[in-house]
């Protein structure tokens, strides 16, 4: 795939979940290939499976994907609506990027603006679908920038 397209590791994130990694000591050797390689390595849905901070701090993560239950609590007063906040917490000392999961109100990401969560997705910011729709909807949004004379700029 990597030579077909010309894309170099750094411009894909490779993912992971709690669940995958059952045997840590093998998954810590595969992820420092990875890196060696220039990969960025996420973790998926955090804090919803198997977590141990021990083990998160020694795993070389760049990316901490905040699971969408977490962000669907912002701003309610469900007992899980503070978690969201010592997470980002605990990615921001351990030097790690983060995406939020799930944003669908502008106030979720109006919160994690304020917050500093680099990343969004969700059903805000667009419906999932096909290669072939995105590519045309981007294209479609850079021709109307460019008439507008706007730069465009990616994240939250």
């Amino acid at each position: 795939f990597m030579r077909e397209t010309g894309a170099r590791p750094a411009s894909l994130m490779l993912e992971i979940t709690e669940r995958g990694l059952v045997d840590i000591a093998a998954a810590r050797d595969v992820m420092r290939q990875l890196h060696a390689r220039g990969y960025e390595i996420a973790i998926d849905d955090f804090g919803t499976g198997y977590s141990s901070l021990s083990y998160l701090e020694s795993l070389e993560l760049d990316i901490l994907k905040i699971d969408r239950a977490f962000v669907e609590a912002i701003g309610t007063r469900a007992p899980t609506s503070q978690v969201v906040n010592h997470i980002i917490a605990m990615a921001r000392a351990m030097g790690m990027r983060m995406v939020a999961e799930g944003v669908e109100r502008q106030s979720q990401a109006d919160y994690l603006r304020a917050h500093q969560v680099q990343y969004a997705q969700g059903w805000l910011f667009g419906r999932p679908g096909s290669f072939d729709a995105i590519v045309a909807r981007m294209a479609s949004e850079a021709k109307a920038d460019d008439r507008a004379g706007l730069l465009a700029v990616g994240g939250l």
